[in-house]
């Protein structure tokens, strides 16, 4: 007795380890798990039509199985409030609802055009769901596409998510997430942008060769007769402002917006009817490697001037022509002349000034330059402010120009 007082007389550490062991051990042992008290949502569809909320929810369900596989099960529930949606889906499990694990929330049109900002405090405040949690616009229904992504992931692996993820990293840089909507409503600015997913029936993700006895799968390829759906992300972009519905970039526009973007991921970019001493009426592809954006801050007779400075490096791919030159190939390596340089440059300019100009028209600041000019040209830009009317209008009185400088290697 009298070592072991000295044990811990001379290492309390010890004596702190064994009342933890005390206090928390047999709580832990026989608590059960979290599983079992609580709904996990790993996906969630939210509808706002007329005045009635529907939310659809792919849940986690623990069950013993020996194909290593997981359960999963759709979920379903409606109310006059959000809450009470929630609340009247997680009667048919008798479970609580946890979105802490929630990868994904679908929203549908109505819901963006209404504002999003307020739906998804609730979620995060009572329901703790992640700030870096995907937020995806669905035009049509959001039911119809949590049926798909499960039926997607069931037959094939594919998550969703990760398609998601992919447009976030490519396209947006982080700003698809409940953290981006959130800060950029209550910014200076106050747009940020969402991804797009629709429902086709002629191209997308498919959940073929789906596997057959399992009731939440069933229905993803439509009753016979009917085409199979699918699950479309051809790369649209939803403008949100205040947290509400502004504009929805199609693809070309899309794409127009990707060039004032810093970027490491390849791209594509093709040149029609090109002809110069090496080329004849050529289809010239090159995949972008990398799109560096500086933007040059600075003020003429006190209006506001931002110049981009658009800095892509490219790789000729693939040159399509009617008269083949046989030193031409391929992945071939070739010296650019300075026309196709010229040619590239004007392309990417024209298309960096069209959107450039609808946002201006709209009033929407994506590009955040109020930040930008607040941030380094603090005083000069207050004073500019001072002159307008209406300093809502900021973004129609600040001049942009566009200087493209492409390497091609």
């Amino acid at each position: 007795m009298k070592k072991i007082n000295n044990l811990i007389n001379n290492h309390p550490i010890y004596l702190l380890i064994i009342i933890i062991c005390l206090v928390f051990l047999p709580s832990a042992i026989v608590a059960k798990p979290q599983s079992e008290s609580k709904l996990i949502v790993r996906a969630l569809g939210i509808d706002k039509v007329d005045e009635e909320y529907e939310i659809s929810a792919i849940a986690f369900l623990p069950k013993a199985s020996q194909s290593f596989t997981e359960n999963y099960k759709i979920v379903e529930g409606k109310g006059k409030t959000l809450y009470e949606a929630i609340a009247s889906a997680t009667k048919e499990t008798g479970k609580d609802v946890g979105l802490a694990h929630t990868g994904i929330v679908f929203v549908n049109d109505e819901l963006c055009k209404q504002g999003l900002v307020e739906s998804m405090d609730f979620l995060v405040r009572d329901y703790s769901l992640g700030n870096n949690t995907f937020v995806v616009y669905v035009p049509d229904s959001t039911k119809e596409m949590i049926k798909l992504t499960n039926s997607l992931a069931l037959s094939s692996g594919i998550r969703v998510a990760d398609v998601a993820d992919y447009d976030e990293e490519k396209i947006l840089h982080g700003q698809s997430n409940i953290e981006s909507i959130y800060d950029s409503a209550y910014s200076k600015s106050k747009c940020s942008l969402l991804s797009v997913m629709e429902i086709s029936e002629t191209e997308g993700l498919s959940a073929e060769g789906q596997p057959s006895g399992n009731e939440e799968s069933s229905g993803a390829g439509g009753t016979e007769g009917e085409k199979e759906k699918k699950i479309l992300n051809s790369g649209k972009i939803l403008v949100l402002k205040s947290g509400k519905k502004a504009l929805l970039l199609e693809e070309e526009e899309a794409d127009f917006y990707k060039w004032t973007r810093k970027s490491k991921f390849s791209d594509i970019l093709i040149i029609e009817n090109f002809s110069d001493e090496k080329f004849e009426n050529a289809m010239l592809t090159f995949t972008v490697k990398s799109n560096d954006v500086n933007y040059d801050l600075s003020f003429e007779n006190n209006i506001p001037v931002c110049t981009l400075t658009i800095n892509p490096t490219l790789i000729l791919m693939e040159a399509n022509q009617k008269n083949t030159d046989s030193d031409i190939s391929l992945f071939a390596s070739i010296e650019p002349t300075g026309k196709l340089k010229e040619a590239i440059n004007n392309k990417i300019r024209t298309e960096v000034e069209q959107i450039l100009e609808k946002f201006k028209t709209l009033n929407l600041d994506v590009n955040k330059v109020y930040e930008k000019f607040y941030a380094s040209k603090t005083k000069q830009f207050k004073q500019f402010l001072n002159t307008l009317e209406n300093k809502e209008d900021y973004l129609s009185e600040i001049v942009f120009k566009v200087v493209v400088k492409s390497e091609i290697n």
